[in-house]
């Protein structure tokens, strides 16, 4: 078994943790201001969940390259997923006799929106910001 008090962390695993657990800490504020999503406590506190998740797997990079690659791609996911959302909302609304197809778009088109709205352009500021620090903290080295 496990033990957190027998097992030195590493401080890469800290540093993840401490990310995971603002994450969801930001994440249960997040879902009290839910019904109050368009209002901007809630909105900030959705973009601090993802952004804490997300660097909680990105922290460790060295190299602004890994960081531009994050946010190219989130860039790209924005498209995609918008695309996505308006497709299956379309296809629920066409869907909407039949009650467990509909839902299933459904799903697909409130994640779809999520990830485009929330998630997306959070990692694609966090990828472009620390590109600039990472570059920058390289550029001293030299």
């Amino acid at each position: 078994m496990f033990n957190l008090t027998s097992h030195r962390l590493t401080q890469q695993y800290r540093i993840s943790l401490a990310f995971v657990a603002a994450a969801v800490l930001t994440g249960a504020l997040t879902a009290v201001f839910w019904s109050r999503f368009e209002d901007s406590p809630g909105l900030i506190l959705a973009y601090l969940t993802a952004g804490f998740l997300i660097m909680a797997f990105v922290h460790q990079w060295q190299k602004p390259g890994r960081f531009l690659i994050l946010a190219v791609v989130s860039i790209v996911a924005f498209f995609v997923f918008v695309l996505l959302h308006n497709l299956a909302y379309a296809a629920a609304e066409l869907t909407a006799d039949y009650p467990f197809i509909s839902g299933f778009f459904s799903v697909i088109d409130g994640l779809s929106f999520l990830l485009a709205v929330v998630v997306a352009p959070a990692a694609a500021g966090i990828g472009l910001v620390c590109a600039v620090i990472t570059w920058w903290r390289q550029r001293e080295k030299i």
